[in-house]
């Protein structure tokens, strides 16, 4: 049978080799563009979450809630806003040291990722205050939402309790507003939700309540 004469077959090897050495660059490539990818992921979660709690941060939040109200705005959409206020986090730092009262702020942001859909976003907003945003949420659902994180905190706090009886009682005020009680912009949802906030502490802490609810009429005796 007639062969290639040598130089054919060398020639038909360095192609072959040259071949297989373009395949192992264009796999080492790839590689090295994943891992500048994940790298590069990396690098973003660490500027737009809290280092304490591990949720996003004052900033992002406040891009996603413009980026939301906006969405929700055009496409006529219910958004619906918490503010979490730690209660009593301040006296938690006095009498059982800022440790303690790291700790508890962990502990509230572990049970709002825990029991929060994938859609939604929590983030520590302040000090002792976290923020949630619910997108497609009418208020009376996030009042539900609400009362359920409230209702898990406590009990997360009791159970913990019962194993070092030093730890401190921790409970959650809420505020809650919603964008589709009116046209508002993202500054007066915060506003609202903010509003809200505050009479939940006014009523002694440990509450929900929504913004709505504080410019309906007082029942009548």
């Amino acid at each position: 049978m007639p062969t290639d004469p040598p130089s054919a077959r060398s020639e038909a090897d360095q192609i072959a080799a040259l071949h297989a050495e373009i395949e192992r660059l264009r796999g080492a490539l790839r590689a090295a563009e994943e891992k500048l990818a994940a790298e590069r992921a990396a690098v973003r979660e660490l500027t737009v979450r809290d280092e304490l709690t591990g949720l996003l941060n004052h900033k992002e939040m406040s891009r996603l809630l413009d980026y939301e109200v906006t969405r929700a705005r055009r496409y006529k959409h219910p958004l619906s806003l918490l503010l979490v206020d730690v209660d009593d986090l301040a006296r938690i730092n006095a009498e059982h040291g800022t440790p303690m009262g790291d700790e508890v702020l962990r502990s509230v942001a572990a049970v709002l990722r825990a029991n929060l859909r994938p859609v939604d976003s929590p983030a520590r907003y302040g000090g002792a205050e976290l923020a949630v945003l619910l997108p497609d949420t009418f208020a009376n659902d996030g009042v539900q939402v609400a009362e359920r994180l409230r209702g898990l905190v406590a009990e997360a706090a009791a159970r913990t309790k019962s194993a070092a009886t030093t730890r401190p009682k921790v409970t959650i005020s809420v505020g809650v507003a919603g964008l589709h009680e009116s046209e508002k912009s993202a500054n007066e949802l915060i506003e609202a939700a903010t509003q809200a906030l505050k009479e939940a502490k006014a009523r002694g802490r440990n509450a929900v309540v929504a913004f709505v609810d504080l410019s309906l009429p007082a029942a009548r005796d």
